[in-house]
């Protein structure tokens, strides 16, 4: 099915990214271990703390990429869904959203797919219609194509 497909590549390309973050705090922190003080202590101090700044929102980052696949794994995304909630896979108007998981726009098998957290404005416009729905969203009509 296409659905168990797309989780599927979208949990590895979290993870990747994932390790990705991961990988670059490692080496922030290895920087910062092997810095010394040099005699411009103002430029070392600042230095120091731009790093804990890039080190912190890394931090943040990695956390919601983890959050995301806790939330993949959830039996809630793997059920195929009747209506728009958390975990539907759906076409609208011929373009493909993922509900549930800000992640952007990825590509999947020549598809583009936007994920769309829950609290977004879209999303919750969105939310318990059914495959056939026509709706209106800010001058612009949709039409709900498949839902997965």
């Amino acid at each position: 099915m296409i659905k168990t497909a797309f989780l599927l590549f979208l949990n590895q390309h979290i993870q990747t990214e994932v390790d990705q973050i991961q990988h670059e705090l490692k080496l922030i922190s290895a920087d910062l271990a092997n810095d010394t003080k040099s005699s411009a202590g103002d430029k070392f101090e600042t230095a120091r703390e731009m790093a804990n700044q890039e080190i912190n929102k890394l931090q943040t980052v990695l956390l919601d990429k983890k959050r995301f696949l806790q939330l993949l794994q959830s039996e809630s995304f793997s059920k195929t869904h009747t209506s728009i909630q958390a975990g539907t896979l759906v076409q609208i108007s011929g373009q493909w959203y993922f509900f549930g998981v800000p992640f952007g726009k990825l590509i999947y098998k020549e598809k583009q797919i936007l994920g769309i957290g829950l609290t977004a404005p879209l999303a919750q416009f969105f939310l318990k219609n059914k495959t056939g729905a026509e709706l209106q969203f800010n001058g612009n009509e949709f039409h709900i194509e498949k839902l997965f």
